[in-house]
């Protein structure tokens, strides 16, 4: 299934089935046990409800749609993922990743870019980011990255 929003390719989505993951997520919220955080940011909000829909029963989803709100949800709940857009008003995606490493260097971020900012994603690697994925999603991709970040270890806070 594809979601559009307009004509534009940056805003085509594609959405993969998780049942596997949906119902592990279900078995943790039943046996109490708190889900991964995970902040999605970004200033365009389609992009916000359909990554928010698509990791809900995954996850316990924050978002933020600029980077100043971001950096705040950082500091408050210390999340285990970021998705963070690259071109932002105000504050772009690479001051708010400066930014998150400077709050908490141990937290991945995976830049969201539009693909004609594909070497400018690529330089983000150098400071920090875990990597990037371009828009439009596949998201099986974005899933398999995410897993990926919780299958390595990681350094106590």
């Amino acid at each position: 299934m594809v979601h559009h929003a307009d004509a534009h390719p940056s805003h085509a989505v594609i959405v993969s089935s998780r049942g596997d993951a949906s119902r592990m997520a279900v078995r943790a919220r039943i046996a109490g046990v708190s889900l991964r955080r995970l902040l999605i940011v970004d200033d365009e909000p389609l992009i916000v409800e359909v990554l928010s829909e698509h990791f809900k029963e995954t996850y316990d989803i924050d978002t933020a749609t600029n980077g100043a709100d971001a950096l705040t949800a950082v500091l408050r709940t210390r999340p285990d993922v970021v998705l963070l857009d690259m071109n932002m008003p105000r504050m772009n995606g690479i001051e708010v990743l400066r930014d998150i490493k400077k709050i908490d260097e141990s937290i991945p971020v995976i830049m969201v870019t539009a693909n004609e900012q594909i070497g400018l994603a690529a330089e983000t690697l150098k400071t920090g980011a875990f990597g990037y994925v371009p828009k439009p999603f596949d998201l099986r991709y974005l899933d398999h990255m995410i897993a990926t970040i919780f299958d390595r270890p990681r350094p106590p806070r």
